[in-house]
């Protein structure tokens, strides 16, 4: 018998859009309209008049629009039909048929670089993609392909190949990074994928990276750039000094200096200063902009002798001369045929540590092939690191055209920012430096609306914003469906310099400081977002204060709101915002509704707090109330495995009639979703005092999902040690017994716990043993 065809299935962002908008109910449809395509059925297709390849597929109220692509079947849309047809009428009469491009609002030559996502695997659960894992099983276009997987010519001499992507955001430098390196990997390449911490729990939730990681390859590396030293030495980690402890030994000289200027607190920034500036450089001046911006820190710094410093640092030595001795000593693994490693966001690295890379790597060319990938923007540096690229010995440089986040209207308010940065971005003489171009608005996949500037003309009616926009976000009373990812996807998120001293933050709105931008918000994106008063309080933006704007202006996808105040925006420049933005100075409920029409994250909330306070407060309704995403939630959040077990002994304690426990396991068992229905499974029975039958409904699990497996057994050991049941808590662990009483009795054996014991007693009594 021929078994039938089976289609991958990608989808565009446009229709993931379109599915989290609907209510959860008619998810069920959206899903079996994407089996039947899956697998082949033709029953429910018809394929629409004046278009050109478009399909429609119907399942109830719900239609599907797609077409056939390279990679299988591509959805464009997912929607009620009345939705759908607003944008793609049924039946079209016309003269000539419209194309994909025509339909998508896009340029011709556009098409085949739209961004593309695989359905999620067997088991990972239609909520997971549709809420934010889509993002994690991305498509490469040909575009990001030819840059990153067509190797031809760059080499220099030897068999080194250094390249550079110089690339805007959202042209989808990250993805590319991760997606490739899995590809080098299944080459045979020795892949080392190295990213600022802050990147690589997002990376790790790439669907072939989690494979690779599971599969614990000795050839694949994914974290920092620390980590990856202590992986290829790892006595360093025992005489390696920390960045608390490099930051503390400056901070002991500092309270020791008296001849001025007086350095005061020492802060991070202050620490990549000197290592940039000061440790190992002459009392000279330095041709870069970050130097000329920060002189007159530098120079208090140098009151802070290095030789001093690394006799505070005591039996430590500090991270570049670790990484210096690591870089010329290093050798690479004779197991290996060829080493291919990259660095993403390589704008935030010391020069010395991607110089110390290129350097080892010229040496290993003698034994292997070694390729060196360098992406990043240097628009959007957020460390005060003292390198450029023109400082880099590469070999070829290329670039990713495509803006796959930003609408155009976005982008051209983004780029006032890139301005404002190369105009600070001179040498000291006045001479312009370069700057590589920002991202070209019309490279942007649709033209969005306008940016809007909401002028207040002070503090108080800054704060009168708020409460509008509190007030208008609200709860708005029973959840959706049970799913908590659709209440977490809808917060607003707002981005603010300093917030009024009695202002009361919202579980609705995500708080996101400016201040800690590089950590709160680089390398995220929103669908629409409003910048609270962010445009500055000096009479002029600084190099670095504009770069860091640049950056927060370009995480909104669809919609920015800016609130800034009279002062603020005079300052910056009443004519230059108004060429790229709609002023506005009242209307504050239409505008805050505004943002929430489109408020979405395109990633699931980070904010574990949040997930575990919205669980609770389920767990006070009346009845309670269990969301079916709660471990989805709380994974996707990345709460750690201990304050996951003290969230179920909560539950456990509140979820205590036998009658409604049942009843939830009896619906709890129709989750599609694996890793969300199996942790919930548990947890139900172990509320009904089942521990040995929720062992073996973790062993689901196994072998995709090891760690969450061991997490559920630990807990449920935990359970029966609280009960004063060792023996059951040791068997179930499969611990040994031997320091047990008739441990040697119970070991391996099944059967009732009481009854081994009586046997075990009885078989010692028999040999004469007390």
């Amino acid at each position: 018998m021929v078994s039938p065809v089976r289609y991958p299935i990608l989808f565009t962002r446009t229709a993931i859009l379109d599915i989290r908008s609907l209510p959860s109910s008619w998810h069920r449809n959206v899903q079996e309209s994407i089996a039947s395509l899956r697998q082949g059925e033709r029953h429910l297709n018809r394929q629409l008049e004046g278009y050109q390849g478009l399909w429609r597929t119907r399942k109830g109220d719900i239609r599907v629009v797609w077409k056939y692509a390279a990679g299988g079947i591509l959805v464009l849309r997912a929607d009620l039909r009345r939705d759908v047809y607003q944008d793609i009428p049924e039946d079209e009469d016309q003269v000539e048929a419209q194309s994909v491009a025509q339909v998508l609002g896009i340029a011709e030559e556009a098409v085949d670089a739209i961004p593309t996502y695989q359905e999620p695997p067997a088991g990972d659960g239609w909520h997971r993609f549709i809420y934010g894992g889509y993002l994690f099983s991305p498509v490469l276009t040909p575009e990001q392909q030819q840059v990153f997987t067509s190797q031809d010519g760059w080499a220099g001499e030897g068999q080194v190949e250094c390249f550079l992507v110089q690339a805007s955001p959202g042209t989808g430098k990250t993805v590319c990074a991760a997606v490739s390196a899995c590809e080098m990997h299944d080459q045979g390449w020795d892949v080392a994928l190295v990213l600022p911490e802050n990147l690589c729990e997002d990376v790790k939730q790439f669907d072939r990276v989690r494979e690779l990681l599971a599969q614990q390859s000795s050839a694949f590396f994914l974290g920092t750039l620390r980590q990856w030293a202590v992986r290829q030495d790892p006595g360093l980690e025992k005489y390696l000094a920390r960045p608390q402890e490099e930051k503390a030994a400056l901070e002991y000289l500092a309270q020791r200096v008296r001849k001025p200027p007086k350095l005061g607190s020492i802060s991070d920034h202050d620490l990549i200063l000197y290592q940039n500036f000061v440790d190992g450089h002459p009392p000279t001046p330095i041709d870069h902009p970050n130097y000329w911006e920060h002189q007159a820190r530098i120079t208090a710094l140098r009151n802070l002798q290095p030789r001093q410093w690394r006799q505070a640092l005591g039996p430590k030595i500090p991270w570049l001369d670790a990484w210096d001795r690591l870089t010329r000593t290093l050798e690479p693994d004779p197991a290996s045929w060829g080493t291919w490693l990259v660095m993403d966001e390589a704008q935030d690295y010391l020069l010395a540590e991607i110089k110390g890379l290129a350097q080892m790597f010229r040496r290993w060319r003698q034994q292997h092939p070694v390729t060196f990938c360098l992406l990043g923007d240097l628009n959007q540096r957020v460390r005060p690191v003292n390198f450029d690229w023109g400082q880099l010995e590469l070999g070829r440089r290329a670039t990713l055209r495509f803006n796959y986040r930003n609408t155009r209207e976005i982008l051209r308010f983004a780029n006032l920012f890139y301005d404002l940065a190369a105009q600070c971005n001179r040498r000291h003489d006045g001479r312009s430096r370069h700057l590589p171009p920002p991202c070209d608005p019309e490279s942007a996949f649709q033209r969005g609306d306008p940016v809007r500037l909401l002028e207040v003309r002070g503090p108080a009616e800054a704060a009168d914003f708020l409460g509008v926009l509190q007030a208008r976000c609200g709860d708005e009373g029973v959840p959706d469906e049970r799913y908590l990812l659709h209440r977490l996807a809808d917060r607003v998120r707002l981005i603010y310099a300093s917030l009024p001293p009695d202002h009361q933050p919202s579980d609705h709105i995500e708080y996101l400081d400016l201040k800690l931008a590089g950590e709160q918000i680089k390398g995220r994106e929103f669908s629409a977002c409003i910048a609270f008063c962010i445009l500055g309080e000096t009479d002029s933006l600084s190099y670095a204060q504009a770069n860091n704007l640049y950056m927060v202006f370009t995480r909104p996808r669809y919609r920015l709101l800016v609130v800034a105040t009279t002062d603020q925006i005079d300052r910056l420049g009443r004519g230059k915002l108004a060429g790229v933005c709609e002023f506005q100075t009242d209307g504050y409920g239409e505008l805050v509704d505004w943002v929430r029409r489109q408020s979405s994250s395109e990633c699931s909330s980070q904010d574990a707090e949040l997930v575990f306070a919205l669980v609770e407060r389920g767990l006070t309704m009346t009845p309670p109330w269990l969301y079916a995403d709660t471990y989805t939630a709380l994974q996707l959040a990345r709460a750690p495995g201990e304050q996951i077990n003290a969230l179920e002994q909560k539950m456990m304690a509140t979820l205590q009639d036998p009658d409604w426990l049942e009843a939830q396991l009896s619906w709890v068992q129709e989750i599609d979703d694996q890793l969300a229905r199996v942790p919930l499974v548990c947890l139900l029975l172990r509320a009904l005092g089942c521990s040995w039958a929720a062992r073996e409904a973790a062993r689901e699990l196994l072998p995709g999902h090891h760690q969450e497996y061991e997490r559920l057994l630990d807990a449920i050991a935990q359970d029966l040690r609280r009960k004063g049941l060792p023996y059951e808590a040791a068997r179930l662990r499969g611990d040994s017994l031997d320091t047990y009483p008739f441990g040697d009795s119970v070991a391996g054996q099944s059967g009732p716990l009481v009854s081994l014991l009586c046997r075990g007693a009885i078989q010692q009594l028999s040999l004469g043993r007390p």
